[in-house]
């Protein structure tokens, strides 16, 4: 999981990437939730969002619950999934995965929202053939005004 909120800089000119990491893995440009917790963060929709002067970076901060909150493999993740199955307070581990991926709902909408844009792109490239195809069967049509005008 791992999401930190980063305080971002636009100034910060040509950082070299051993500058950047320091600047990044510094716990005092991290975001903190009065003082105390680095809230988890996603870049996608319906995840939770830093404020404007912070950018989310995955792989920077601590996983929450002391640790034991990971899916960085295949041990962590199998541990977070027999917690869900296991604890009472499951409820807490939902949250925090809803906090750095986004909600189901939310997801699918922007997958349904890409599936029909791909799907007027392509009956878009289909009539452009058809239209090509029919210009290469009657170039006589193609010469006329009425034909240019479909086009």
């Amino acid at each position: 999981m791992e999401l930190a909120g980063l305080r971002s800089n636009l100034a910060w000119g040509n950082l070299t990437d051993e500058n950047w990491k320091l600047h990044n893995e510094n716990a005092s440009n991290w975001y903190t939730e009065d003082g105390i917790a680095y809230p988890l963060c996603g870049n996608i929709s319906g995840a939770r969002q830093c404020d404007d002067d912070y950018v989310c970076l995955q792989g920077f901060g601590p996983n929450p619950n002391y640790g034991y909150t990971s899916f960085d493999s295949f041990g962590w993740a199998f541990l977070s999934a027999f917690r869900l199955m296991t604890q009472d307070f499951w409820e807490d581990l939902y949250q925090l995965v809803l906090r750095a991926a986004g909600s189901r709902e939310e997801a699918a909408a922007a997958k349904a929202a890409k599936l029909e844009e791909r799907a007027n792109a392509a009956a878009q490239a289909a009539q452009d053939a058809a239209d090509a195809v029919e210009a290469a069967l009657h170039p006589e049509l193609a010469k006329s005004p009425t034909y240019l005008h479909k086009l």
